[in-house]
């Protein structure tokens, strides 16, 4: 057990986001992955177990006293709840399979209480599985899935292949990684950023007068939903002479495009758009740990 550990940055906004509501799950992060293939249950549970023991934030659970916030890292038993699904026709299984995996996505975490993390191994038929796991982003963030399912594959081959475990000790945790920001910031560069961004927004609505079907709720639900766009390649020709000629990024110029149709849409002269953003350079032991690097603005 490890007492009082720092957050990163990141980690107190989105600490911070969650004193504001306990109950709203829009920082859990899915993922469902199909195995297909015959699978050992025990071996599988082992390789997460041993995966969590190099990966100590996964173990974190966010606590508060006069000081502020810090982490405290408590090892327990990783459960990966095994559901057979199985028993059901063969043509609503999928749906089953997915439905569940929603609901338990919306399940709201305790981040003082812990653990920040959920896991199933879902069953189709013999050869066919879904491992659904849901950790708070304050833990784990999109780049570490890679990772995650890195390590993951590489510790279950070895065990089902009877071989000694190759992944070497990390040299970096994530508290490492917040222990070095926190040296390298001073308090006065922090004051002095705090107080350019609440200048600088002070005059920035707090919503958008977006036209809607229905009255926008007054509580916020979290349960958001992503929609995908596939843009047409004569129009992306044509979004890459538009930056060309601005000497801009794609990505400023779509940017830039999305607040502009805001702006129509809303009447607002003033739109504030944010996006994700990583800071993982530096070292190249960083690479290696998961998540706490990602912000969501």
């Amino acid at each position: 057990m490890k007492n009082r550990l720092p957050l990163s940055s990141n980690q107190r906004r989105l600490w911070f986001m969650s004193q504001q509501d306990r109950n709203n799950p829009a920082y859990n992060l899915p993922h469902t992955y199909h195995i297909e293939g015959e699978l050992d249950y025990d071996i599988f549970s082992k390789s997460l177990e041993i995966l969590f023991s190099r990966q100590h934030t996964m173990f974190s659970v966010f606590r508060q006293d006069e000081k502020g916030p810090y982490i405290n890292i408590i090892p327990q038993e990783v459960n990966v709840e095994f559901i057979d699904f199985s028993y059901l026709p063969s043509d609503i299984r999928q749906e089953k399979i997915f439905s569940f995996a929603g609901e338990t996505t919306r399940e709201c975490f305790d981040i003082e209480k812990g653990p920040l993390y959920r896991l199933y191994l879902l069953k189709e038929d013999e050869r066919s599985y879904y491992f659904h796991s849901v950790k708070h982003h304050i833990i784990f963030d999109g780049m570490s899935m890679r990772l995650f399912l890195q390590e993951l594959s590489a510790i279950y081959l070895d065990l089902i292949n009877g071989e000694e475990v190759s992944a070497e000790p990390l040299a970096f945790q994530s508290y490492d990684f917040a222990a070095r920001e926190h040296d390298s910031i001073l308090e006065t560069d922090e004051k002095r950023l705090e107080e350019f961004w609440k200048e600088y927004l002070k005059n920035c609505p707090a919503e958008l007068k977006f036209p809607h079907d229905f009255p926008r709720k007054k509580a916020l639900s979290g349960l958001g939903y992503r929609e995908s766009l596939v843009i047409p390649e004569t129009l992306t020709l044509k979004l890459q002479e538009l930056a060309e000629e601005t000497k801009s990024s794609m990505f400023k110029t779509i940017f830039s495009i999305i607040g502009i149709l805001m702006a129509k849409y809303s009447g607002e002269e003033d739109i504030c758009l944010g996006f994700p953003v990583s800071s993982r350079r530096g070292h190249s032991s960083l690479e290696e740990i998961f998540g706490f690097f990602v912000s969501t603005s």
